[in-house]
């Protein structure tokens, strides 16, 4: 999971490890030592436009429900860092359908984003499992394959892509 990633990057680049708050679209993660902000975990895309003040009876008739966008915080993070090589950023993006999906989606996803790698997976390889498989596209246009293993092991090939990354930027 991105949470588990995380949790183990903090913990190599001794961080002191990251402390939770909030839930859903409101849940962040803090650097213990500095208080900064390293992630904000946003699953859902749209939101409902309106939000009833009580209960909808099943009597009531509805209609339907008019849907609006979630800020996409990557991208204004990406927009915001221009040109410049930091922050470095990595995305994550899972998807249905097959591996070329995921790598061609995940290489777009690069551009629209400004992003320097975005790791995609496939949704059926991921949730409610103990392992997952992942392919990580890189701003050079090149794509690294985490062959399927538990979960902590795939957080630690993505971290050691990302520290070769930042090595090699520097």
């Amino acid at each position: 999971s991105v949470r588990r990633f995380l949790e183990l990057s903090a913990e190599a680049l001794g961080w002191g490890g990251i402390d939770w708050s909030g839930q859903g679209v409101e849940e962040r993660g803090q650097r213990r030592d500095t208080g900064a902000v390293v992630v904000r975990v946003d699953p859902r895309y749209y939101r409902p436009a309106e939000v009833a003040c009580e209960k909808i009876k099943k009597s009531t008739n509805p209609g339907a429900i008019q849907l609006e966008m979630n800020e996409d915080i990557l991208y204004e993070i990406g927009r915001a860092k221009g040109d410049s090589a930091k922050p470095f950023l990595v995305g994550f993006a899972v998807e249905t359908g097959g591996v070329e999906k995921v790598i061609s989606e995940a290489h777009g996803k690069l551009a629209r984003k400004n992003a320097d790698l975005i790791v995609g997976n496939l949704a059926q390889d991921s949730f409610d499992r103990a392992t997952n498989q992942v392919w990580i596209a890189s701003r050079d246009g090149s794509t690294t394959h985490v062959e399927t293993a538990k979960k902590g092991a795939v957080a630690r090939e993505i971290y050691d892509v990302i520290v070769q990354r930042l090595q090699s930027n520097s």
